[in-house]
């Protein structure tokens, strides 16, 4: 793997979690199925509603998890908890509510309490719904096949991509020309994704200043058809507010008859139409490292797998690879360009000999500051201090397999000479600080084995042990750190 390649190992959900709560789900006990996926159920949620049980049966917590995160374990563009799922009769509703964990793992509350809700995926069920997941295609843009792939997951081919206007009824192909189109020409690209274009809209975009916002037509039209939705033969909905023409929106106008107009109306009416959701007119974190090869069909959730690529091989999900150790890293020591890297668990400086070392340490002794490799090396063991991007990346990610209790990914790179010494957390945690979250004995014991220390303090002066006793780890856990 590239070192330039982003890290999109899914830590939260590993193939185990996915397939405790696929075979709950199936089995009718959806609340066994949140309980495997890390999403805890509020007791008002209890309280069924006929509807609101159905959807709970239906309900795919590690399909709405999958969703909810990108790649890198942040909430996806356009997403803001809490999130309302659906609504009943009696004003009953359901809600997803967060409870963050900076390394560890972000918890999901489903509850009934609609306060503070600042998104909506009620007209997103393909993102939750496991009855309504094969819809994800046609939210791509897709129609036999998800635009820039083949059927069975394949990549298309430079020369497979449309080299002309496409028949408007394939819709794959003229999502893929609406994007060859829209680096040039936003008009022209709309209206490749069939969109009829109001004079209302040209006119406004004539004023000074000005631009078109980039907007996937492709993906806006479904969106906008779920929102309004089943049933609904016509329509309209707020796209966007002009940034430039703050006193202007977009708006889209479906039916039967005209199919899609956008046009420009005045913000003061528009603002009280259905409005579209920002996630709903931006691709997918998994669809463009889909396409540059950064992400394995195999390493994709199931049921989004299924939809995108109806013919692609049913394979078992296995999350993404973790980390690369890199064999060495760039450091520039006064005006040479040196290297320092791990060896059998401790981080060393691989361009001085041990007379370098020795000298640079008297040197220390006698008040002089350290720099260059040393200064890594001396920030990386007091857990302070700068360091180079590519040890942060592997201490980052050390520190979320260690918070999700992937003990397997930490045993990796210790095997790969990582020194955990240096792994800092959030006010300087060490990965004993998260022994409750590792769960494992065995794995603790290497670590304190390894050299990490269970009296050192962190930044509020807890040690691993009281860490450990304040979030209710077990006496095997607490043993071992002791």
């Amino acid at each position: 793997m590239a070192l330039t390649e982003p890290v999109l190992r899914r830590y939260d959900l590993p193939a185990a979690a996915v397939r405790a709560a696929t075979e709950r789900r199936l089995a009718g006990d959806w609340q066994g199925a949140c309980a495997a996926a890390g999403v805890e159920v509020d007791a008002s949620v209890l309280a069924w509603e006929p509807r609101m049980l159905d959807d709970l049966r239906h309900l795919a917590p590690d399909l709405l998890r999958w969703h909810l995160l990108d790649g890198g374990l942040k909430f996806a563009r356009g997403v803001q908890l809490p999130l309302l799922l659906a609504q009943y009769p009696r004003g009953l509703a359901l809600v997803v509510h967060p409870h963050f964990e900076t390394y560890g793992p972000h918890r999901l509350r489903l509850s009934t309490d609609t306060a503070w809700v600042r998104s909506r995926w009620d007209s997103s069920r393909h993102l939750w719904d496991a009855r309504h997941a094969t819809r994800l295609l046609h939210r791509l843009g897709g129609g036999d096949r998800t635009p820039g792939f083949h059927r069975d997951g394949r990549r298309l081919d430079h020369g497979d991509l449309p080299q002309a206007a496409p028949p408007i009824d394939d819709r794959a192909a003229s999502a893929e020309w609406e994007q060859r189109l829209l680096l040039d020409d936003r008009v022209a690209g709309w209206r490749a994704a069939g969109v009829e274009i109001d004079p209302t809209v040209t006119a406004a975009f004539n004023a000074p200043g000005a631009m078109y916002p980039f907007l996937r037509m492709s993906l806006v039209v479904p969106a906008a058809w779920d929102l309004l939705g089943a049933g609904t033969r016509s329509g309209t909905v707020l796209v966007t507010r002009l940034p430039q023409l703050p006193e202007q929106a977009l708006t889209l106008t479906l039916g039967p008859g005209t199919g899609a107009v956008l046009r420009v109306d005045r913000w003061r009416r528009a603002q009280r139409l259905p409005a579209v959701l920002e996630t709903a007119m931006n691709l997918p974190w998994f669809v463009e490292a889909l396409r540059r090869g950064w992400l394995p069909i195999s390493a994709v959730h199931p049921l989004v797998r299924a939809a995108m690529f109806p013919d692609a091989p049913d394979t078992p999900y296995v999350p993404a690879a973790g980390v690369r150790v890199p064999e060495r890293i760039h450091v520039q020591c006064g005006h040479r360009r040196h290297y320092v890297g791990w060896r059998d668990g401790r981080l060393e400086a691989l361009s001085h000999t041990p007379d370098d070392v020795r000298r640079e340490r008297a040197l220390q002794a006698l008040g002089g500051r350290s720099a260059g490799c040393f200064a890594v090396l001396d920030n990386w063991s007091a857990r302070t201090g700068p360091l180079p991007r590519q040890i942060r990346t592997v201490a980052r990610h050390m520190l979320l397999a260690a918070g999700h209790g992937d003990v397997a990914e930490v045993h990796r790179l210790l095997d790969a000479g990582v020194d955990p010494r240096g792994v800092r957390g959030v006010q300087r945690r060490s990965l004993l600080h998260m022994a409750h979250l590792i769960g494992d004995v065995a794995l603790i014991r290497r670590l304190r084995a390894a050299g990490v220390d269970p009296t050192v303090p962190d930044g509020h002066g807890h040690t691993a042990l009281r860490a450990a006793q304040a979030t209710g780890a077990s006496v095997a856990i607490l043993s071992a750190l002791q």
